[in-house]
């Protein structure tokens, strides 16, 4: 698509959210919007089913509401999007184990992938990266939360992985 028509389908959609007759619902079913600048974009209930999105900014985009099952979103800036309500099924997985010992309380540790499932983010706390420097981070820290933490890293990789396995099959048929 090209820029103009993106943006004449945004200009529309707001139209419509906005509950003017002239507007309508955006419809990006399948487009390929890889490096999109959808920044602050108000694409709330808009059909995103299956567009490639990959690489597009999306940066404060008004997602609420909006279909993205099976759109390819990664290495797209999500950075202060709503996604509230947002259907991310085949977009998005997402495991977390939340837990308490040795004196941490309700810890919570979350891991996702993006479509097409390439590669994991792992977050708790102030803490965000791959699984390397989830365990790096873990060993330099205190040897009092290691064991703790290294058997919730453990059993948050091996699920996430079981999860990617399984939907990249589901995605296959």
């Amino acid at each position: 698509m090209t820029v103009k028509e993106i943006t004449e389908k945004i200009k529309l959609h707001v139209l419509w959210s906005e509950g003017d007759a002239m507007g309508e619902i955006a419809n990006f079913r399948g487009a390929d919007l890889r490096k999109a600048d959808l920044s602050g974009a108000n694409l709330s209930e808009a059909n995103l089913r299956g567009a490639n999105l990959s690489e597009a900014d999306l940066l404060g985009a008004n997602l609420r509401k909006a279909d993205l099952s099976g759109a390819n979103l990664s290495e797209a800036n999500l950075r202060g999007a709503d996604l509230r309500e947002a259907n991310l099924r085949e977009s998005v997985i997402h495991a977390s184990v939340c837990w308490s010992d040795h004196g941490e309380c309700g810890r919570i540790l979350m891991a996702y992938s993006i479509r097409p499932f390439k590669k994991v983010i792992y977050s708790c706390g102030c803490f965000s990266g791959e699984i390397e420097d989830l365990l790096d981070y873990i060993d330099k820290g205190s040897d009092e939360f290691s064991k703790s933490r290294k058997l919730a890293c453990s059993f948050i990789r091996d699920r996430i992985n079981e999860m990617i396995i399984s939907r990249k099959e589901y995605l296959e048929k």
